[in-house]
């Protein structure tokens, strides 16, 4: 809905009121210009010639449609009148709670806004105004300092966060290389000693083999430990038990 302005009592129209068709009192839509120089919403003089003679409106000079001339100086003036009222009206104004007078001042002691009359009121008495676009383009500058010190600090706890991820894998890896090797070690012994349990059971059935005589010259006394003595037999049980191994 368009705002509807009233005409002014006096002579001299405001430039507002020369925005308004003197048919509708309304801002012009389609404003045309007849040939006498006045100016009216395509529509309005439309309307108004429908059952009347085609004269202007205002100063009864004879017209006809083929007189009506588009304004569109007049009609982009009045779309950008429209336009910038339009923002006004829908811009939030902070009110003074005290005087409710629009709040155009900020009080840098007590942080909060401020009217012209809080200005010189005892209650802000010595205290620093700022007027609002100025106080707001500081604070602006110094949260954009604040949160570029903010981003600075994450960075460098990220860094620190990546530098201590690495730090822990380079030790969980020599952990594990470590723990490795003792794997591997032990492993080796195992093996070793696999080893030395199969040459001692082959050596063993070796034995076992002899006669009474040769058995009880090799083998040591009953409840001592058996004296190893490797030998081409005991190499030679250890292929049969492969090649036994390999049959199955």
């Amino acid at each position: 809905h368009r705002p509807r302005y009233p005409p002014a009592p006096g002579p001299r129209p405001t430039f507002k009121e020369e925005l308004l068709c003197p048919i509708c009192y309304e801002p012009f839509r389609e404003a045309v210009t007849l040939c006498c120089g006045h100016n009216f919403c395509k529509g309005c003089v439309s309307r108004s010639w429908e059952h009347r003679h085609h004269v202007c409106p205002v100063c009864k000079e004879a017209s006809s449609f083929d007189d009506l001339r588009v304004n569109h100086t007049l009609n982009n003036l009045v779309e950008m009148i429209l336009k910038e009222e339009g923002q006004r009206q829908g811009r939030t104004v902070a009110l003074c709670p005290l005087h409710h007078e629009e709040a155009k001042l900020f009080c840098l002691e007590d942080k909060e806004l401020a009217c012209f009359i809080c200005q010189s009121s005892k209650q802000h008495e010595g205290h620093k105004m700022r007027l609002v676009q100025e106080a707001a383009a500081d604070f602006r500058v110094e949260a954009t300092r604040l949160e570029e010190q903010i981003r600075r600090e994450f960075e460098k706890l990220h860094e620190f966060l990546r530098d201590e991820e690495k730090a822990l894998l380079a030790q969980l890896q020599e952990e594990t290389r470590r723990k490795h090797g003792l794997i591997e070690g032990k492993m080796k012994q195992l093996a070793e000693e696999s080893r030395a349990l199969l040459n001692e059971a082959c050596q063993l059935r070796v034995d076992l083999k002899e006669d009474d005589y040769t058995f009880l010259m090799v083998k040591p006394p009953w409840g001592a430990h058996p004296r190893r003595v490797p030998g081409l037999a005991a190499v030679q049980c250890v292929e049969e038990d492969a090649g036994h191994h390999h049959r199955r």
